[in-house]
């Protein structure tokens, strides 16, 4: 008998990577807010617009329908579409008789620390954060014995046409200009695509309740990243140092770009693995070449 996957935002970079992953081994129900052209597809221009109907015979509901972190998007629109409408569907979900429920996180909900492990408290500095937390919270408020709810919480993404801050890495080593990276020397956590979906489709079929965080596994400092676009890419790289004044500087005007380019992230995935018996299937190394050739 085929295992019954609903997706909720299939047109997402993350959600058709995980449909590729699994089309073949399971029975796909996909509502998207765009046509991608997947088979069993349905488009919505309002997920507030389904009912439990709509969950009817599925065994696991993945939701990525979300907002991520942008510039002028306001408060109330994070708060509808990342927390009200997460809980609104599963709540759908649970009502027609569905026993998981996947939601996608983000390591943003723990804000600026740099040391991220299951005992971590979360502290977003932002609405998208913010937002985010408390959905989750929400969220594992909802789950029971016979309802289980799965959090994620991933770092930054990156894979082949990914979007986002990795797209434009890549875009800038690709100009070939000097880069000021050649004292962004601390390492951070990132998560390869097809490590995150194929995560993501261990624990459907295996269902687990809980927050978990997941990554690579193998941390790398912007520096090292740039040098491995550069060498992927077949492009001569330029890093020079930036001038300790201008760090401080940065800190203090620009603290998100500074986190992001300088700045070490360590999450611990331990529990994780434990938990749910999984293995990473790529190193940094594989996933960065299926990325970048």
């Amino acid at each position: 008998m085929s295992y019954k996957v609903l997706v909720l935002g299939g047109d997402s970079y993350i959600a058709s990577n995980f449909i590729q992953l699994i089309r073949a081994e399971s029975d796909l129900m996909v509502y998207s807010r765009v046509e991608t052209g997947c088979l069993n597809e349905t488009v919505v221009t309002d997920f507030f617009s389904l009912t439990e109907t709509n969950f009817f015979g599925a065994d696991v509901v993945v939701n990525f329908v979300g907002i991520a972190h942008r510039k002028n998007v306001p408060k109330e629109d994070y708060d509808k579409v990342n927390n009200r409408l997460a809980v609104y569907l599963c709540e759908n979900a649970k009502r027609a008789g569905v026993k998981h429920f996947i939601q996608m996180s983000t390591i943003s909900v723990y804000g600026n620390f740099e040391e991220i492990d299951e005992n971590t408290n979360p502290n977003p500095v932002n609405e998208y954060g913010q937002s985010k937390l408390n959905a989750d919270n929400l969220l594992q408020s909802i789950n029971t014995d016979s309802f289980k709810v799965s959090i994620i919480r991933p770092p930054m993404v990156y894979g082949n046409k990914c979007p986002g801050n990795f797209f434009k890495l890549v875009n800038l080593v690709s100009q070939g200009w000097p880069l000021p990276l050649g004292n962004a020397d601390e390492n951070r956590d990132f998560i390869f695509v097809a490590n995150l979906v194929s995560f993501i489709k261990h624990i459907a079929f295996q269902p687990t309740s809980g927050v978990f965080l997941i990554s690579d596994g193998c941390p790398i400092s912007t520096k090292n990243l740039v040098v491995a676009i550069a060498h992927y890419k077949n492009i001569r790289l330029r890093l020079f140092p930036v001038p300790k004044i201008l760090i401080r500087l940065l800190v203090k005007v620009f603290p998100g770009v500074f986190s992001k380019l300088f700045g070490r992230l360590s999450v611990s995935i331990v529990s994780t693995l434990v938990k749910t018996n999984f293995k990473v299937p790529f190193d940094t190394e594989e996933s960065l070449r299926r990325s970048l050739l």
